[in-house]
C-alpha cells in the first residue's frame, strides 16, 4: 500500500448558537455531562477524551444519541439539538457564516494524520490518479486551514 500524506484533523466540541442561547455555554468540559452531546461510534459512545491546557481529560457524558454518520451529527448539532464532537475542517464552513460555535475553545482531541491511502502497483489505474491528483490540493488546503 501506498499512503500520500494530506495533513492532520482533530475533533473539537461545537454546538449552534440556538443550543447555546437556550441552554448556555460550558465552561469546562466536566460541565458536558448536564448537556445533550451527540456520539460518533468510532470515538467511543460513552467518553469524550479532550486534550487542554494541562493534558488530556476523559469526560463521561450522558448522551442517548450514538451515531455513526458525521452528516448525521453535523446536521442535529445545526439543528440546535445538542453538542458534538466533530473534525474541525468539516466545520470551517459553518463556524465562518455563524451556524456552528466552536466551544470550549482550548479543548480538542488529539491530532490524525489524514491519507491517500492506494495499492502500491507499478501502474495505478488512470481513474485512481485522476482523482488523487484533482483532490489532493483541495483537501491539504481545507486540512490547513484549522491545523
Amino acid at each position: 500500500m501506498i499512503a500520500k500524506k494530506l495533513g492532520s484533523a482533530y475533533f473539537a466540541p461545537f454546538a449552534s448558537p440556538k443550543y447555546l442561547k437556550s441552554y448556555g455555554e460550558p465552561k469546562h468540559p466536566r460541565e458536558l455531562v448536564a448537556y445533550e452531546c451527540f456520539h460518533f461510534t468510532p470515538l467511543g459512545s460513552d467518553f469524550w477524551k479532550l486534550i487542554g491546557p494541562r493534558g488530556a481529560l476523559i469526560v463521561e457524558l450522558k448522551g442517548r444519541v450514538v451515531i455513526n454518520d458525521l452528516n448525521m451529527i453535523k446536521a442535529l448539532t445545526l439543528a440546535g439539538a445538542g453538542i458534538a464532537l466533530l473534525p474541525v475542517f468539516f466545520c470551517h464552513p459553518d463556524v465562518k457564516h455563524g451556524r456552528l460555535v466552536r466551544i470550549l475553545q482550548d479543548w480538542n482531541t488529539s491530532t490524525n494524520p489524514v491519507h491517500f491511502v492506494y495499492p502500491a502497483q507499478k501502474y495505478v489505474s488512470s481513474k485512481v490518479s485522476a482523482f488523487i491528483e484533482f483532490a489532493t490540493e483541495p483537501i491539504k488546503k481545507s486540512l490547513l486551514s484549522f491545523e
